[in-house]
Order: structure tokens, then C-alpha cells, then sequence
């Protein structure tokens, strides 16, 4: 004799996270968890169980359970799931922007993202609470610093808007001896009435000449927007 199917209620029942929802105007019901409002899947070619503890497991469900929690600790009425959503996407943009400051100062200071690994990276987890997230010193180097360095970016091709810039080129070799052109933009801020040296671009290259030169200028005059 076959096992019996559970049906939605019973699945109700075991999860207490879970509840019934009307999927289309024929009042078809479907699962759906009360927190994030995720769709389970009911076919049982498809797994729903293991669906269902996927889902129970994940971290984007426990931090919309965290906040429906909170909000009831505190006394106040249940959270809207746009109102939660709104607050999650607020969270992760904090983390984001701490995050990026980190990698910020990390490279200022010439250390190393791997550096994020050891102490500095627990320090940073323990004290600063937008930062327990934080990802790996390698997560950080190929993801983070990048967006870092566009922001930054993007804020120097603002300013240099319609100013005029002068154009230092450092010619040397990195630190495995090959051939590197650095190229460093200078202006005044009339924003803050101070003048601003800033590297814009680096170029390793075969050999260091006129021709180098002039493609590593013309490359980093483009990257802020100056033709």
C-alpha cells in the first residue's frame, strides 16, 4: 500500500512558515511561504519536500523571518511584505556601501583584499554590524574592488566635467619587472577649491615608447570622458 500524499494543509501543518494562498481568479490554492511569499512547488516529479527545506533553509527566508520577528518583538503591527522588502533591499545597500568603503581603505592603504581573511576582516565583522556579511578577501578583490574603483570613477568624470586636466605619465616597471605606464590626471575642484592628482589608469606593456605612451594618454583621457 502506497504512502499517502500529503496535501496542503498537511504540508501547513509541518511547516508552520508556510501557508495557503489563491493563485488565479479559479481559486486555484497553491503553497506559498507567509514571510518572503515564494511560491512552493506541488508536483511530485519535482521534489516539493526537498523544495519545500531548500526553502526553509535558505538565507533570504530566515533574514524575512529575522525582520517579521523583530517587528513583532518591538510590538509593533505585522510588516507588509513590500514594507519588508523595502527594509531587506535597505539593509543589503548599507552592507554594500560599508562594504565598498572597506575595500576603499584596504586599497588606499596598499593592503592587500586577502587581508579581509584574517584579523582585520573579524575586527570589521564584529564591531561593525552593516559588515557581518562581508564577503571573502577574494570575493572582494574580483567583485568589489571593481565596483569600487567605477564609483570612483564615475565621481572623477564628474568633477573633470568641462575643466581642463593635465596629464602626468610615470614610466616604470611594476613589481616583476615588466614595462608599466602609469597615467595620472590633474585638475582643480572648483567644489572644493583644492587641486586633485588622480591615477586613472595603468598599462603593462612590452615596451615603453612614443607610440605606448600616446595610446596609454589617449585611454585614459577617454576613460573620463575627454576626447
Amino acid at each position: 500500500m502506497g504512502r499517502k500524499r500529503k496535501t496542503l494543509d498537511d504540508c501547513c501543518k509541518e511547516h508552520e512558515d508556510l501557508q495557503i494562498a489563491t493563485k488565479d481568479s479559479e481559486g486555484t490554492r497553491t503553497l506559498v511561504c507567509k514571510y518572503c511569499n515564494t511560491e512552493m512547488v506541488t508536483d511530485p516529479t519535482k521534489k516539493p519536500y526537498d523544495r519545500i527545506r531548500e526553502h526553509l533553509m535558505s538565507s533570504r527566508r530566515k533574514k524575512f523571518r529575522t525582520a517579521s520577528k523583530e517587528a513583532e518583538t518591538a510590538g509593533t503591527s505585522q510588516q507588509t511584505l513590500f514594507d519588508m522588502s523595502c527594509r531587506q533591499r535597505a539593509k543589503e545597500t548599507e552592507a554594500d556601501g560599508v562594504i565598498h568603503d572597506f575595500v576603499r581603505a584596504l586599497a588606499y592603504s596598499g593592503i592587500s583584499m586577502h587581508q579581509a581573511d584574517g584579523p582585520l576582516g573579524d575586527f570589521a565583522r564584529k564591531y561593525c554590524k552593516a559588515a557581518k556579511t562581508m564577503p571573502t578577501g577574494q570575493r572582494l578583490r574580483l567583485k568589489y574592488l571593481k565596483e569600487a574603483f567605477d564609483k570612483d570613477m564615475e565621481k572623477i568624470r564628474d568633477d573633470m566635467r568641462d575643466l581642463k586636466v593635465s596629464v602626468i605619465v610615470d614610466e616604470s616597471t611594476d613589481i616583476t619587472g615588466v614595462p608599466t605606464i602609469n597615467t595620472l590626471l590633474c585638475y582643480y575642484s572648483q567644489k572644493n577649491v583644492k587641486k586633485h592628482v588622480v591615477l586613472v589608469d595603468v598599462d603593462r606593456v612590452n615596451a615603453s615608447n612614443s607610440y605606448t605612451v600616446a595610446s596609454a594618454v589617449s585611454k585614459a583621457l577617454l576613460t573620463v570622458g575627454k576626447t
